[in-house]
């Protein structure tokens, strides 16, 4: 009993009942094996019959490995060698005998040849571990293959003996059973799994089965591809495309050699994706997915072209695609019909600039989420945009007046809840750095900018600051220069009325009449508005006010001359509706007479409580209207109705502007403070007596008659015009003073390349001709193409 069953206490319980027994070291030479070689053939015989026929083993296999280890001690190596060839051989034959009696086209056969190689790996396993010291000592000192190499050598000499007929029904049912698979029929996988190992271990796989598996599959996505590209929409092609790819991935791991894996991937990618690019890259199909943000298609699509090195073809197309979809919004732009205008489908300025900037998300979103990235697909979009902005040239004008009322709605007091102001604004930005006519977006900005500066209805000096600045650094200093002054201006003009209100003199003429006033002063030529040829006939007391402060201002800055500009004037006036009324219906409560130099501070809303339900009858009532629409109600103090004729001969105002100024008096039932009596002699207004409402300070909105834009507009474009002419006039002069001499076609292209913006050739030679008629230039006598600069 050796030690370690004496210290049996130190062992767990349930080891407590064993013991170990350790014999002594065998010393002298070995005793002779008892059995002879013929014993052992016949043993390894009778193993082999058990192994492959499946029975359970009845011999002692560690005796045998230890017969067979003897006897190659003994040098009988080659004899057992030759004895295993000779028994694997003839198993090998049996089983391929039974499998050739299953021949046959169908799966049949291919689950018989599977099951047969799977029975011979594993008989032969169970052998190889008999006849491993054989394989050890012996066969890989005498040969360079091995045991397996030799069985399967065996197994490949056995089924060439079957013929061809065995090998193209092996591949037929093969082919078969995998393009089964590719339709989702799994049932054969293992089948295939096993046969494809089996023609890898032959040495056969590349021989017999890989180009003809590469070709099978080729017509098999050829014949698919052709029939799903016109069949399936772009979006599901293009998954049915991925979803092909990375099946066959997965199936080439489970069934082909890793050096298979990629000629099929390949080929898949060729003839789903190569042979369609065209399909896949149609522009319609691509304006869809980027108007609908559909990234994760447009980013399949990305990826799959890419594995052809395709993508040059894809951002081309979707370039046309961008620039298809900004046409068909600008086609918006055009003029409307009368039935488009009656039935609403006018495009507002608002809903306009909100699908620019929609589609500007989506195609931002486009080459982030779905193009990686890619600089080339950003320089492409920049590319589409500026091209198709700058296409038509009225077109390109409605953006940049669309544009800058945007800016104005984002600006002013009166903007929507919750609405972010900054990123709307760089979204304005991004689409200002697109366009090629930025000069008409700054005189359209500044006369926006200009109202809501007089009229105090900038949301933010700060907001206003920034915007400025952002356009500063985009376009220069110079860009911005007006804008900058207009600031300074009503900076300069609040200290001008702190010294007004601060004089005693002045606040004591200002008292007598029992008003507060307020007056802004702006510089002619910085700001866009200008005094009108015909003056609004005034009141005696605003009459008074206005000489009053001209008084004061100018002998502060001698030399300098005002002009008064009515219609940007706001006031208040209080009214009251009772029949039996004092004298004065209207009272001008703190009006504030404005023009250029003159605008009113607002007042605070009225903050008495009011009722939610039917109106009610308050003793007067406060309005917030225009400083000509104040002059014509203070008429109404005198009379209850008058003709437009004699409120025109009272005021002085045009037809159409005292229209207009009417027109928001009695159109809004809300503020009906008038009521328009019209046949066809005249046209009377009379007060409205039953004027009745649950709020006591109401605005009267300002009415725009359809004329009104278009002639700012007409005016706005007439400035920008020739204001180009000057920056073409000096740009002309500034090169031809440097080169002396020129012929007119360079000239054009470079007077083009150095203007900031787009100029037709024709107009660059009107200029040229009135520079000639201005004695700037003149004509070469010999050649007329030439032009010479006159010092």
């Amino acid at each position: 009993m050796s030690s370690l069953a004496r210290d049996a206490s130190r062992w767990p319980p349930e080891f407590s009942e064993f013991s170990v027994s350790i014999q002594g070291l065998r010393t002298g030479e070995p005793q002779p094996w008892p059995e002879t070689f013929k014993e052992c053939e016949k043993q390894v015989s009778a193993l082999m019959g058990d192994v492959f026929e499946e029975r359970r083993p009845l011999r002692n296999r560690h005796a045998l490995s230890l017969m067979v280890e003897e006897l190659v001690l003994q040098g009988h190596g080659p004899q057992l060698f030759s004895l295993f060839v000779s028994e694997i051989d003839s198993r090998i034959s049996n089983i391929l005998s039974r499998i050739y009696a299953s021949l046959s086209p169908d799966l049949t056969f291919l689950h018989a040849i599977a099951e047969g190689w799977a029975a011979f790996r594993r008989a032969l396993h169970v052998i190889l571990q008999v006849f491993s010291y054989l394989e050890r000592h012996y066969v890989a000192y005498s040969s360079e293959v091995s045991l397996v190499d030799v069985s399967e050598s065996l197994w490949l000499n056995q089924q060439k003996c079957l013929g061809q007929q065995f090998e193209a029904v092996l591949l037929h049912t093969l082919l078969q059973a995998i393009q089964l698979h590719r339709s989702g029929d799994t049932t054969r996988e293992h089948d295939v799994q096993v046969v494809t190992n089996m023609l890898s271990s032959l040495g056969i796989y590349h021989d017999i089965f890989e180009q003809r598996f590469l070709e099978a599959s080729a017509e098999f996505y050829t014949k698919e591809s052709a029939e799903l590209s016109s069949a399936l929409s772009v979006d599901a092609y293009s998954s049915h495309a991925e979803r092909r790819l990375r099946e066959e991935d997965g199936r080439a791991s489970l069934f082909l050699v890793e050096a298979s894996r990629q000629p099929l991937l390949d080929l898949v990618r060729f003839h789903l994706i190569g042979q369609h690019v065209d399909v896949l890259s149609a522009v319609p199909s691509l304006r869809s997915l980027a108007e609908a943000r559909k990234t994760a298609e447009l980013g399949r699509l990305y990826t799959l072209l890419s594995q052809v090195d395709k993508l040059d073809v894809l951002r081309l197309r979707f370039v046309e695609a961008v620039r298809d979809s900004g046409l068909h919004l600008l086609a918006q732009l055009q003029e409307p019909s009368e039935a488009e205008k009656k039935d609403g489908k006018e495009l507002k300025g608002k809903e306009f600039t909100a699908q620019l900037f929609a589609l500007k998300d989506a195609h931002e979103a486009a080459w982030f989420f779905a193009f990686n990235r890619n600089p080339q697909f950003s320089l492409g979009i920049k590319e589409a945009w500026e091209k198709f902005l700058n296409h038509d040239v009225e077109a390109s004008r409605k953006v940049t007046r669309f544009l800058a009322k945007r800016c104005d709605s984002l600006l002013r007091e009166t903007k929507s809840a919750g609405e972010d102001i900054e990123a709307e604004l760089a979204n304005v930005m991004v689409i200002f750095r697109y366009l090629d006519c930025k000069d008409y977006f700054e005189e359209f900005y500044r006369t926006d900018l200009c109202k809501r500066l007089l009229t105090g209805k900038s949301a933010s000096d700060d907001a206003e600051k920034a915007m400025v600045q952002k356009l500063k650094d985009e376009c220069g200093q110079q860009y911005t220069h007006k804008m900058e002054s207009m600031f300074k201006d009503v900076h300069l003009s609040r200290q001008t009325m702190a010294l007004f209100n601060a004089d005693a003199a002045s606040q004591e003429e200002v008292a007598k009449t029992g008003l507060v006033f307020d007056v802004a002063t702006c510089a002619a030529g910085t700001w866009p508005q200008s005094a009108s040829a015909e003056q609004m006939r005034l009141p005696a007391v605003a009459a008074n006010l206005q000489q009053l402060f001209s008084t004061f201002y100018k002998a502060k800055h001698p030399g300098r001359n005002l002009s008064w500009i009515s219609s940007l004037g706001a006031c208040e006036v209080r009214a009251t509706f009772t029949v039996n009324r004092p004298s004065n219906f209207v009272e001008a409560h703190l009006p504030t007479l404005s023009g250029s130099p003159m605008q009113v501070e607002d007042e605070q809303e009225d903050s008495s409580p009011v009722s939610s339900h039917a109106p009610r009858a308050w003793p007067d009532y406060v309005f917030k209207v225009s400083e000509p629409q104040a002059w014509i109600l203070l008429l109404f103090n005198g009379r209850d109705s008058l003709t437009v004729q004699e409120i025109a001969e009272a005021t002085a105002l045009g037809p159409e502007e005292l229209q207009r100024q009417l027109l928001a008096l009695y159109v809004n039932k809300a503020t009906r403070i008038l009521l328009r009596q019209k046949d066809e002699n005249e046209e009377r207004y009379s007060v409205n007596f039953d004027f009745q409402s649950k709020l006591r300070r109401m605005q009267v909105s300002q009415i725009q008659l359809t004329s009104h834009p278009k002639e700012e507009i007409a005016k706005v474009e007439a400035r920008v015009s020739q204001d180009r002419d000057h920056q073409i006039d000096a740009c002309i002069v500034r090169i031809m003073k440097t080169r002396k001499e020129l012929r007119h076609n360079l000239l054009i292209a470079e007077v083009s390349s150095q203007l900031s913006f787009k100029c037709d050739p024709a107009m660059l030679k009107k200029r040229i001709e009135a520079l000639i008629h201005r004695e700037y230039l003149k004509r070469d006598d010999a050649d007329h193409s030439v032009y010479i600069y006159v010092a």
